[in-house]
Parts: C-alpha cells; sequence; structure tokens
C-alpha cells in the first residue's frame, strides 16, 4: 500500500533529519575551534576560541572555558617574559633593546606629527674611581639610584629613561619650549645631586655628579626625512661629548630645527630664547 509505505518513510525520515540537525550543530563549532587552532599553530599567535551552539552541551562549554583560560595564562605569561627582555636586571629601568625601540616608534611619530622632543645621553662622571675605590657593589647601589632618579623624570607614557650601557643612561623627554628645556635641564641635575652619593675621588664634586648631552628636535615634521634617527642619536653624543670635555658636571644642548641642523660641536650651554 503506497500510503502506508509513506508514512513509513516520513517516520523513518522525521528522527533521521533530526538526528543530521544535530550532527550539524555539534559538527559546526567543533570544525570552528579546529580551524581556529590551526591558524594559531600557523602564524604562532594565541587567540581565544569563541563558538556559540544552541545546544548547551556542558562538556563544549568545559573545553572552550578551559582552553580560554590556557591561553590567558599563556599571555601574560609572554607580557612577562617580554617586559624582562626589556628591562634592565641591575637598574630595574628598560634597558638598551627597549630604548632602540622607544627611539624607532618615537622617530617614526615625530616625522608624522609636530612635535618638540629632546634625547638626552647621560653620563656618570669619573665612575671608574667610584667603582674601584668604594667597590662593585657600592657601584651597582649607586647605578640603581642614578636609574631611578632618572627614571622619575620621564613624567608621560611615552618618555622613557633608559640604561643605555655600563654607566650610561639615555632618556626621551617631550619639551615644548625654552622655558621647559630649563627646568628639564635643572630638574635632571638635581634629582642626582639629591640623592647626595659621596664621591670623594671625583675631580668636580665630593658627590656623585652626571655630566649630559642633550639633542632638542624643535618643532619637527617632514623635514626630518632628511636626517635619520642614528644622526639624532649621534647629536646627543656629540653634546654629551662636549659637556665632558668641558669639565663636567655640566650639560651641552644640540639644537636641531630646519634652519639649524645637526652638528659635530654643540655649542649652546644655555637655553635659547
Amino acid at each position: 500500500n503506497l500510503s502506508i509505505i509513506t508514512t513509513f518513510l516520513l517516520i523513518a525520515l522525521i528522527p533521521g533529519s533530526i538526528f543530521i540537525l544535530m550532527l550539524y550543530l555539534l559538527i559546526t563549532p567543533i570544525r570552528k575551534a579546529t580551524e581556529l587552532l590551526q591558524l594559531n599553530s600557523q602564524d604562532g599567535i594565541l587567540r581565544p576560541v569563541l563558538f556559540t551552539t544552541p545546544i548547551r552541551i556542558r562538556e563544549l562549554r568545559q573545553l572552550r572555558d578551559t582552553y580560554n583560560q590556557l591561553v590567558y595564562t599563556a599571555r601574560q605569561q609572554q607580557a612577562r617574559l617580554e617586559q624582562l627582555s626589556n628591562t634592565d636586571r641591575l637598574t630595574n629601568i628598560p634597558n638598551r633593546r627597549a630604548f632602540d625601540e622607544a627611539l624607532e616608534t618615537t622617530w617614526r611619530r615625530l616625522k608624522r606629527h609636530q612635535q618638540s622632543v629632546a634625547l638626552i645621553l647621560v653620563d656618570i662622571d669619573y665612575f671608574k674611581r667610584f667603582n674601584d675605590h668604594y667597590g662593585h657593589q657600592a657601584g651597582d647601589d649607586a647605578l640603581h639610584r642614578v636609574a631611578q632618579a632618572l627614571q622619575s623624570c620621564a613624567k608621560r607614557t611615552d618618555e622613557m629613561a633608559a640604561r643605555f650601557g655600563g654607566e650610561e643612561f639615555a632618556l626621551i623627554l617631550y619639551i615644548e619650549d625654552a622655558n621647559s628645556l630649563d627646568a628639564t635641564r635643572h630638574r635632571i641635575s638635581e634629582c642626582i645631586r639629591e640623592l647626595n652619593i659621596l664621591h670623594g675621588y671625583s675631580s668636580v664634586s665630593h658627590l656623585l655628579t652626571i655630566s649630559f648631552g642633550i639633542a632638542w628636535i624643535r618643532e619637527s615634521g617632514q623635514w626630518l626625512d632628511r636626517m635619520s634617527k642614528e644622526e639624532w642619536l649621534r647629536a646627543a653624543d656629540a653634546a654629551l661629548y662636549e659637556a665632558k670635555a668641558s669639565g663636567r658636571n655640566c650639560n651641552m644642548l644640540q639644537m636641531i630645527t630646519p634652519d639649524v641642523p645637526f652638528t659635530e660641536s654643540p655649542v649652546w650651554q644655555q637655553s635659547p630664547d
């Protein structure tokens, strides 16, 4: 009987359709999660698994939540490792690697927007004598205290103080005008003086002092295409060299503008009007 056969087929088709639908609803989130895991494996980037299904299956939700917790933990550990790799262990401030990255970022920003930024290289005066007479432990303690003092001069999130190498430090500070520049120069010198670290073997003071050179880019812009960040760094280094050659415990300024290009012999000891 055709009607009986049709009824039988319909009865058989309904559970079969329900089974196929259920299978699709189960397979789809698993397939999406598998594709995401494959993508994570290919590019090395951990992404959380985000899938939804109208069927509330406890095991699938537990699998998703457990994996996402692992991703969160791995990201935290990765961020911690990155922070450690960019931090100088002795002074607990950014190291040379972090400084190089910040210098590159700042340089790109300077060419896009008009800003006034100073690159400052700092050297502790007669530090070898300090180490030789007071010992390396006292020298390490002095380096740490100087580093923390210099870091206090970096107020903005896009400013930084970093250990450049040995007893040298580097700062990137945003300085808008000559008054701000004078205040910054005074603040840097004063923060070291306030440490009150005795240095009986210095030729310039009975306290530990610093010399520093400033390369100040006043009102940046596309004209910086004619320069490079390496030249900016050399300008600060040349200013530091002049400060040390002038007797130490002082600072020298190299102002860089479109009309005043970089020179190897910065001569200003006072800020320009």
